[in-house]
């Protein structure tokens, strides 16, 4: 199950500069913020050191499912109801 973590580069602008990440791991959210570091580091005047990785740290483990399925969401009976009554234009 992903998680969601916060990865930040050490630099600071008008903030700490972070990188919001949903992954499996701390090392593949590691490189995706890797790789966002690194586009922005090409639009942006930013010192070599912008795509350095200082800190991943996971906040969220426990809300984040892929699809609505995986969640264990079931919908409640006048949900039902109200979706069939409206021919699914809700």
């Amino acid at each position: 199950m992903k998680a969601l973590y916060q990865v930040e580069n050490g630099y600071m602008g008008e903030a700490y500069t972070r990188c919001y990440v949903w992954a499996d791991s701390e090392s593949e959210a590691r490189e995706l913020a890797l790789e966002r570091f690194a586009f922005e580091a090409e639009r942006h005047p930013y010192p070599p050191d912008y795509v350095n990785i200082v800190t991943v740290e996971a906040i969220d483990s426990e809300s984040f499912a892929s699809f609505p399925s995986d969640s264990g969401f079931e919908l409640t009976d006048w949900r039902a109801g109200y979706y069939k009554m409206t021919n699914g234009n809700a």
